[in-house]
C-alpha cells in the first residue's frame, strides 16, 4: 500500500438544475441515478478494485445529506476506510474542498475526484486527468498542453478555444494543495492547476472521460456504464446499436428467436433485432438501443407523480392482456420443473455455497418473528402446483417481466421490453404461465427485488436470527396499491402469484454468490413471503 494516500470525492453541491429531464429525487449529486445505481457507487467500486493503493476515502457531502446518503451507500461504509464527511453550505467546489481538507487533515498525497466523474484510470503521483477527446470550452473547462507548457481556459472564459476537457480528477501533495487554496479566489477547480504547477511537477494524462455532470454527456455516460450480467457483455455504438455478446450462445439465440416468433403487433414492444452471429466461442446480437431509463431506476431515484404511474400500470395491463390473446401448450413436466424442481435445485446450490447454520434450521427468526424453513412446505408446494397445472391456460410470456427489463419514456408514454427468457422449463418457447410474468412484476413493485440487487438494505445477524430492513422509497405504498389493483383487474389469483414470487426470491439465491449479504437477504425475503402465503 502507498502510505498516506487519501481520496476525496467532492459532492457538496446541488446540480439537479443542470438536468432538465432527469427527475432525481435527492439534491445530493452523489446520488445522480445511472442505470439503477447512484453515480458514487461506480466511483467507490472503481477505487475498491485498487484498494491496495490508498489509505482512506472521504465522500464529502453537505451535512444536511449525511443521513440520506449513508442509507444509499451503506454497503460501502461497511469498509471502515470509507468515510462520510459533512460540510456546511459552501459557495462552490473549492470552498467545499478547502473545508473538507481542514477537517480531514491529510498528511500525504490526496486524490481529488469530482463526484460527477467516474474514474477509468487510477492516477499516478502529480497526475491531472484530461479527456482524451478535444472539445471547446463552451460546456467545460479545457487545458491546452504542449511538450513544455500548458494553458488553462475555464468554462467562463470569453475566448472560445479547443483543448482537452479537465475531468475534475487529479492527484497532489496535500500540504501543497492547502497552500494553493489559501491564495485561490475562484470556485472553478481547474484554477488550482496553474498554481499547483508552480509548486510541483504536473503530469497531464489523457483518459476516457465518463462525465455525469453535464446534460450533454449524461446519456453517453449511461451507455458506458450499462450493467452487464456475468454471462454477457454489452456495448452501445454512436449510431445507437446495442451489441450483446456471450459465451452462452443458447441463451442469446433464444432471445432472438423469441422476438422473431412473436406476432408482429407484439414484436413492436421489443427493440428490433438487427443481426445475430457467432465468432469463435462467442455469440453476438445487435439490436436497437433505447436510452430510456428502466423502471427500477425510476422507482429508486426519480420523482414521479401518481398520474405517471397510472400510465405505466395501464401499459402493463395492456401488454399482459395482449399476451393473453394467443394460447400455447406447456407440458406438466416443464411446468413442475419451472416452479418446483428449479427452486429446489437452486436452493441446494445455495446451501452448498454457504455454511450458515441458522439458514438450515427448521425455523428462522427474521426481525424478531419465527418462520418455518422451506422443507416444511415441500409437500404443500408439490400438491399446490400439481393441482394448478390442470386448470391453467398458457399464453405468450416474456419470462422476466421485472422492472429492470422494462424501459419507459415518460414524454412519449413508450414502454419497451428487453431480455425475454425465450423458454419455460427446458427448451425454447414463447409460451408460458402469465402468473410467472405477474410474479416477476410483483417481486419488483411490491417486495423490493431492485432494492436488494442494488444493496439498498441493512442486514444484521443477531444471536437468534437476522434483522433485515430495506431502504424503502416513499412510492412503495403507491406501487403496492397499483399492483394489487392490476392483479384484480387481470382476474388472477393473488395468493398463487405471491407464492410464485416467494419461489423467485428463493431460486435467485445461488445466482448472487458474489455478495453474501445479498444472498441472505433474498433468502429471508423468500422465506417470509412463503410463510405469509402458505400459512394463511
Amino acid at each position: 500500500m502507498e502510505n498516506n494516500l487519501d481520496i476525496l470525492i467532492l459532492a457538496g453541491g446541488d446540480i439537479r438544475n443542470k438536468f432538465s429531464y432527469v427527475k432525481n429525487n435527492c439534491s445530493c449529486p452523489a446520488l445522480i441515478p445511472i442505470n439503477t445505481k447512484p453515480i458514487v457507487s461506480y466511483i467507490l467500486e472503481f477505487y475498491a478494485n485498487h484498494s491496495d493503493q490508498w489509505e482512506r476515502i472521504f465522500l464529502v457531502v453537505n451535512k444536511k445529506e449525511i443521513q440520506s446518503v449513508s442509507k444509499e451507500i451503506s454497503v460501502f461504509l461497511n469498509d471502515e476506510r470509507v468515510l462520510l464527511v459533512g460540510v456546511g453550505d459552501t459557495i462552490g467546489v473549492i470552498d467545499t474542498l478547502d473545508k473538507a481538507l481542514k477537517d480531514i487533515k491529510p498528511s500525504g498525497e490526496v486524490i481529488i475526484n469530482l463526484v460527477t466523474t467516474v474514474p477509468t484510470s487510477f492516477p499516478d503521483a502529480q497526475e491531472v486527468q484530461l479527456s482524451e477527446l478535444e472539445n471547446r470550452n463552451d460546456e467545460w473547462s479545457v487545458i491546452q498542453t504542449t511538450d513544455h507548457a500548458f494553458r488553462v481556459y475555464p468554462k467562463v472564459s470569453e475566448k472560445s478555444v479547443v483543448g482537452n476537457a479537465f475531468t475534475g480528477l487529479f492527484r497532489a501533495n496535500s500540504t501543497v494543495l492547502l497552500d494553493v487554496l489559501k491564495t485561490t479566489e475562484s470556485q472553478d477547480l481547474v484554477e488550482l492547476i496553474q498554481p499547483l504547477a508552480t509548486r510541483e511537477k504536473i503530469l497531464f494524462c489523457p483518459v476516457e472521460w465518463i462525465d455525469c455532470g453535464h446534460e450533454i454527456n449524461y446519456v453517453e455516460a449511461k451507455k458506458k456504464l450499462i450493467n452487464s450480467r456475468a454471462f454477457n457483455q454489452i456495448s452501445v455504438s454512436d449510431t445507437g446499436v446495442l451489441t450483446k455478446s456471450s459465451e452462452n450462445a443458447d441463451k442469446l439465440r433464444k432471445e432472438v428467436d423469441y422476438v422473431e416468433k412473436l406476432p408482429k403487433p407484439l414484436s413492436l414492444y421489443f427493440p428490433r433485432i438487427l443481426d445475430s452471429y457467432s465468432q469463435g466461442d462467442r455469440h453476438f446480437v445487435e439490436m436497437e438501443f433505447h436510452p430510456y431509463p428502466n423502471l427500477a431506476e425510476i422507482t429508486l431515484y426519480w420523482e414521479v407523480n401518481e398520474k405517471i404511474w397510472d400510465k405505466i400500470f395501464t401499459r402493463f395491463q395492456s401488454i399482459l392482456t395482449e399476451f393473453a390473446q394467443t394460447e400455447g401448450q406447456i407440458s406438466q413436466k416443464s411446468y413442475m420443473e419451472m416452479y418446483l424442481d428449479k427452486t429446489l435445485d437452486r436452493l441446494n446450490d445455495f446451501h452448498g455455497q454457504r455454511t450458515d447454520e441458522k439458514l438450515n434450521q427448521e425455523t428462522i427468526e427474521i426481525n424478531g418473528k419465527s418462520y418455518l424453513n422451506v422443507d416444511f412446505f415441500k409437500d404443500q408446494l408439490q400438491n399446490h402446483f400439481g393441482e394448478r397445472y390442470g386448470s391453467e391456460r398458457f399464453h405468450i410470456m416474456h419470462g422476466d417481466f421485472c422492472f429492470n427489463n422494462l424501459l419507459y419514456d415518460i414524454p412519449s408514454d413508450s414502454l419497451k421490453l428487453i431480455d425475454a427468457r425465450g423458454s419455460f422449463g427446458n427448451g425454447f418457447s414463447i409460451y408460458g404461465d402469465r402468473n410467472y410474468d405477474i410474479a416477476k412484476l410483483v417481486h419488483s413493485s411490491v417486495f423490493g427485488y431492485d432494492y436488494l440487487v442494488n444493496d439498498l438494505f441493512e442486514l444484521t445477524e443477531t444471536e437468534t436470527g437476522f434483522q433485515l430492513e430495506l431502504n424503502w422509497r416513499e412510492n412503495r405504498e403507491l406501487l403496492t396499491q397499483k399492483t394489487e389493483t392490476l392483479i384484480d383487474t387481470l382476474k388472477v389469483d393473488k395468493k398463487h402469484v405471491y407464492l410464485i414470487t416467494a419461489l423467485l426470491f428463493l431460486s435467485m439465491t445461488p445466482l448472487h454468490s458474489d455478495s453474501s449479504r445479498r444472498q441472505i437477504a433474498m433468502f429471508l425475503t423468500g422465506i417470509q413471503l412463503l410463510n405469509d402465503t402458505l400459512s394463511e
